[in-house]
């Protein structure tokens, strides 16, 4: 892990108040995109949220509803908002700028808290996370691995830890913790309005990796082919022999580079749009100072 200490105001470009406010009452946020979680169990999302049909097309919208929803915070609930850069043009701006450093998706989450009770119970996450605390304060734990390298879905659990906190504080306005995949951390806020943003920086693994050569190998007609369960033994000896040099034949020295060089190529671009200029056969209009 890594804590940097920061300065108040240094975050608070990237999400205000009035800016999370303008997305909530703005955008058709549903459950689980948006939801409220305390003590560790996500509240049910009727308690502040409404489902209208209507129209021809019998489309189902969801609706917020404020005085539940503010009711359920000063209840000591947390808000919890997913992919917020997509909401955010300064949040976008982030995202980008960390997906061209990192090469790998990012996605930003929002988290608002106002009393005491903890949104999620001791947990760890799939992925690497930078928390950047925009406003307020909220106390952290960190225990570290238990399992190294957990996977979300993973052949063995990762144990819960029944020891002492490595490192225990109160980030403060400004303030950024970095925590790899896979440490077990718990957040608790101080009774008092309280914001920050997560930074998920998803990173391949050596899983991804044969993944991806295993659908490589479906240009392989030997691959393609049935497994001989019924021949004899030294047909199936046969078979295993081209099965493995076709196998080390795609997992060269290169192999890393091309995998690499594949997922840049099929990297998703954030949608930019410049209507109505960009769907006309003209394109921009000439300057009148040209």
């Amino acid at each position: 892990y890594q804590y940097v200490p920061g300065r108040p105001g240094k975050f608070s470009h990237l999400l205000t108040w009035e800016q999370l406010n303008k997305i909530l009452q703005q955008h058709r946020l549903d459950f689980p995109r948006l939801r409220l979680t305390q003590n560790g169990q996500s509240l049910p999302p009727n308690s502040y949220l409404r489902y209208a049909t209507g129209g021809r097309r019998k489309i189902t919208i969801p609706r917020l509803q404020p005085d539940k929803l503010t009711h359920q915070l000063r209840e000591g609930a947390t808000l919890v908002l997913d992919a917020v850069d997509e909401l955010s043009e300064s949040l976008m701006e982030l995202a980008e700028g960390l997906e061209l450093f990192f090469h790998e998706h990012i996605q930003i989450n929002a988290y608002a808290g106002w009393r005491t009770s903890q949104g999620f119970d001791l947990h760890w996450d799939d992925h690497d996370v930078f928390i950047l605390q925009v406003t307020g304060r909220k106390h952290w734990k960190v225990y570290g691995m238990t399992r190294a390298y957990p996977l979300a879905q993973d052949s063995e659990q990762a144990l819960k830890p029944t020891h002492e906190p490595l490192w225990e504080q109160t980030l403060k306005e400004g303030d950024l913790l970095y925590l790899p995949r896979g440490w077990w951390h718990v957040a608790r806020p101080l009774d008092e309005p309280t914001l920050h943003l997560t930074v998920g920086v998803h990173n391949r693994t050596g899983i991804d990796l044969l993944r991806w050569v295993n659908d490589r190998m479906r240009a392989s007609e030997i691959f393609r082919a049935d497994l001989p369960r019924f021949s004899s033994s030294t047909l199936l000896a046969r078979h295993l022999e081209q099965l493995r040099k076709e196998l080390l034949a795609e997992w060269d020295r290169d192999v890393l580079a091309r995998y690499f060089a594949e997922l840049d190529g099929a990297a998703e671009v954030r949608p930019r749009l410049g209507l109505p200029w960009c769907a006309t056969s003209s394109g921009l209009p000439s300057s009148p100072h040209a």
